[in-house]
């Protein structure tokens, strides 16, 4: 499967899961893990549901770096609780 196909395939399941939440303008959303589809899922929540805060849930500091930069209000560790609900 070539680069450009498995980025497809991450976009596509991103936004059926994305669509599948019933999120609504303003409802706050929690991506567990910022893998293939995570990091395509963000930008396209805080596209589509701007006053919607995006919290990820993952390993690594890199990684909830990267996630805070590419506009999650909060990243985490898998167990610590974020500043607002979910």
């Amino acid at each position: 499967m070539g680069h450009e196909s498995r980025i497809a395939k991450a976009e596509a399941i991103g936004y059926r899961v994305l669509r599948l939440t019933g999120i609504r303008e303003g409802e706050p959303l929690g991506l567990m893990g910022f893998g293939g589809s995570g990091h395509l899922v963000l930008p396209t929540a805080k596209h589509r549901f701007a006053n919607s805060p995006v919290y990820v849930f993952s390993r690594g500091p890199f990684v909830q770096s990267l996630a805070r930069v590419r506009g999650a209000e909060w990243a985490g560790e898998i167990d610590f609780t974020p500043s607002e609900p979910v």
